[in-house]
């Protein structure tokens, strides 16, 4: 497979996503446009597949942009959901990266209709900052198996990063690999505390300057940060280092 760097870093990224239990057995899939042909490389789906958690480069497959796999391990198939990215793709040019997930804290707040509001800001800003900006909630709770359904999702996510698919799971974009995967990661950690603040009843409103705070561009100077590049850096490295010690396809 060519793009080796590439397709090692979404059998990275899926099994992060896997050892973190944001999914579940082998559904969901990480993709990534590698260059500006109209084709993507994707987890894949079949009867030799294995769950993200165990996902390694042979796992991943290139899919041109009618669904189809023109690269890849015989018993591997593309994504019936492969029409979920690649309108992504075709409608946001920028986006080089897309997380599709079915978290369970993530299923039941879409299902609930509950409004997504930041619950903090020093505990995690990158994820709280998620919320702030608003979280689309995609009406439908069938899979995205066709273009017609492709087509109408990438026009419901329009410009945003995130949507939550009710019944269904989430999609996360990103400019990258490690964007995407961090980003899906915080959603969950952002929905996962909500969830639990509903189960006790409370809900918690931040102040205007608190909410201010999460756009704000402060100075650090020569200080380390928890956003950002670096931030983004130091979070993908500790994801990766927390799944290196795991077998993958084990037996």
């Amino acid at each position: 497979m060519s793009n080796d760097q590439s397709v090692e870093k979404v059998a990275e990224a899926c099994r992060i996503l896997g050892r973190l239990d944001l999914t579940h057995a082998a559904l969901g899939h990480v993709s990534y446009r590698a260059g500006d042909d109209d084709s993507m490389i994707i987890k894949s789906k079949g009867p030799h597949e294995v769950g993200l958690r165990y996902t390694d480069p042979s796992d991943v497959i290139r899919v041109n942009f009618e669904a189809e796999k023109i690269e890849g391990g015989d018993g591997l198939q593309a994504p019936g959901e492969s029409f979920l990215h690649l309108h992504l793709y075709k409608t946001r040019p920028e986006v080089r990266s897309i997380v599709h997930i079915h978290p369970e804290d993530c299923l039941i707040m879409g299902l609930s209709k509950r409004k997504l509001r930041p619950q903090y800001v020093g505990y995690d800003p990158s994820s709280a900052k998620i919320l702030a900006a608003g979280v689309p909630i995609y009406k439908s709770a069938v899979t995205i198996h066709d273009h017609e359904k492709g087509i109408d999702f990438a026009r419901f996510v329009s410009s945003a990063n995130v949507a939550i698919m009710r019944g269904h799971g989430i999609t996360v974009l990103g400019n990258s690999i490690e964007d995407a995967t961090v980003r899906a990661i915080n959603l969950c950690r952002a929905v996962h505390i909500a969830y639990r603040m509903a189960l006790i009843g409370r809900t918690t409103r931040l102040s205007k300057s608190e909410l201010r705070s999460l756009t704000a561009t402060r100075e650090r100077g020569n200080r380390g940060s928890v956003e950002g590049a670096e931030g983004l850096a130091s979070k993908w490295g500790y994801y990766a280092e927390l799944t290196g010690s795991e077998k993958v396809h084990p037996g």
